[in-house]
């Protein structure tokens, strides 16, 4: 946790030192019409290859994510939402930050029974792995395993058929390693008013897939397969905004004391671009609690 409330630091403090110097440099350089200042030329030319990089992921994750979804049905995440997918993108998440409502959508095939035990447990096992588990986003999940972009015409589709097919569902053989800072931690009760801790995560898990109507609809994914998605929706308790907020109060304090800004107006902004989302990430791509905005002030969607 104080690694992470360090790095948030560390970016707001480069926003300030770093990023509103270079901008003063453009403007100049922009209003001379000079030669680029050396400084300036390296950071675009790096942010351009990290930029392009991103795209190409993300171009990826799409092509891959809507061949199980279907086009048109991929969660992607933006400033105020995180969305994570399984390594087989068969099983997928969203917490919206803002309103604190949590969605987890798992594929299963076509003529299997949605409301099986099997299937409770991928569910059980899917709210336990999103509130406590490391994650990561689509585009670092993507970037992490082989790329399908060097294949081309009939060998890319031959793979694409053989990895995104119905698949029977399998459960972890072994707990996937606890998040350095849980995602939802603090932010979710048991019916008898209880915060969820670590310990009786599995209970809450249990008790939340037991006591909720699923939503099953019918899918149709860009490799031909029809799938049925089981959706299980949950809220975060009411005052999560204020939870999170206090992750961040020291951090904020100490940099808004260190260059005369007013506390609450940092809060403000977070709260207006991210919704104190600690994995915000727009299209930009960008990253941060204020920095994930930028471009990216689209609402939720799919793509």
């Amino acid at each position: 946790m104080r690694i992470h409330l360090l790095w948030i630091g560390s970016l707001f403090a480069y926003i300030l030192t770093i990023a509103f110097p270079l901008c003063t440099l453009a403007k100049d350089h922009s209003s001379k019409m000079g030669p680029m200042p050396p400084l300036l030329n390296n950071v675009t030319g790096q942010y351009e290859t990290f930029e392009g990089s991103e795209r190409e992921a993300f171009g990826e994750f799409l092509y891959r994510a809507a061949a199980k979804w279907g086009n048109g049905n991929v969660w992607i995440p933006n400033p105020k939402v995180w969305v994570q997918y399984e390594s087989d993108l068969g099983e997928r998440s969203a917490v919206d930050f803002e309103n604190g409502v949590v969605r987890i959508q798992l594929l299963i095939f076509a003529a299997a029974d949605p409301y099986s035990d099997e299937v409770k447990a991928h569910l059980e096992q899917g709210v336990r792995n999103l509130v406590l588990a490391e994650s990561k986003d689509p585009i670092e999940m993507i970037r992490g395993q082989e790329s399908l972009g060097s294949k081309k015409g009939k060998e890319r589709q031959k793979l694409l058929v053989l990895e995104h097919s119905p698949h029977p569902l399998k459960l972890d053989e072994k707990p996937k390693p606890n998040a350095r800072d849980p995602l939802l931690l603090g932010q979710i009760r048991m019916s008898d008013g209880r915060l969820v801790s670590k310990d009786i995560l599995p209970d809450y898990a249990r008790e939340l897939v037991q006591s909720k109507d699923f939503k099953v609809e019918k899918i149709k994914g860009a490799d031909g397969n029809e799938r049925l998605a089981v959706a299980l929706e949950f809220q975060l308790i009411p005052e999560h905004l204020e939870v999170r907020a206090k992750r961040y109060r020291p951090i904020v304090q100490d940099y808004a004391e260190k260059y005369s800004i007013y506390p609450p107006l940092i809060f403000a902004v977070i709260h207006t671009e991210s919704a104190f989302n600690p994995r915000a990430r727009s299209g930009t791509p960008a990253y941060g609690l204020i920095d994930a905005v930028g471009a990216s002030r689209g609402s939720p969607g799919c793509a």
